[in-house]
């Protein structure tokens, strides 16, 4: 990243349950909610290194789609720069 942005979030431990309540599931299926908990979670472990970086790529392809479908939903309710703005500070 170029520059440096003054993040509204910076230094804040924040988890993605402070925005939103998360459900339990049924039927082995989880909820996008429930895995943008568990994919934010900092006490996980792992059995090998292999099963991380598996863990962590799942969960970065899947949080980028949700993150761009956010930008989109701003986006076409013109809120995108408004969105920066409040992003970064200003």
């Amino acid at each position: 990243m170029k520059g440096k942005t003054k993040s509204r979030m910076k230094g804040k431990t924040m988890k993605y349950t402070d925005y939103f309540p998360v459900t339990q599931h049924i039927d082995g299926e989880i909820s996008m909610d429930e895995f943008i908990a568990e994919a934010t979670r900092k006490d996980l472990k792992f059995e090998t290194d292999i099963d991380k970086l598996k863990y962590m790529e799942t969960s970065r392809v899947t949080l980028i789609n949700e993150l761009f479908t956010c930008y989109e939903f701003l986006k076409e309710r013109n809120m995108l720069q408004q969105y920066k703005k409040y992003r970064d500070g200003e």
